[in-house]
């Protein structure tokens, strides 16, 4: 009969502590699906708030540079730019070439005929 009663506190005992582990896990279980409930709700108030989002995509940005230049068939990039291969001296300036103004400045006399 001792055997009985000391196996029967025993049990009682081991009862006692698994029913308090299975409410502290419930505690913790009810506690984590409240937190998800309110992360959830946030989340669909945020989206609430959230305008739509465009139906046409972006514009591109602008390159922060400026393509090459391409010359037409048949021409090159120097005569694009206007240069026909003289020294910039002999280029013509206001219906004299350069050089000749340059003559007549050294010269003292006027720039332009």
């Amino acid at each position: 009969m001792k055997k009985y009663h000391r196996l029967k506190e025993e049990a009682s005992k081991r009862a006692a502590t698994l029913a308090q582990e299975l409410e502290k896990f419930n505690r913790d279980q009810k506690a984590d699906q409240d937190r998800l409930d309110l992360e959830e709700r946030k989340k669909v108030e945020t989206e609430v708030r959230l305008p739509d989002p465009p139906k046409t995509p972006p514009k591109p940005l602008n390159p922060p540079w400026s393509p090459p230049r391409v010359s037409p068939p048949g021409q090159d990039q120097a005569e694009a730019a206007g240069d026909r291969g003289e020294p910039e001296a002999d280029r013509e300036v206001g219906g004299v070439h350069r050089h000749q103004q340059v003559r007549a400045w050294r010269r003292g006399g006027p720039s332009s005929p």
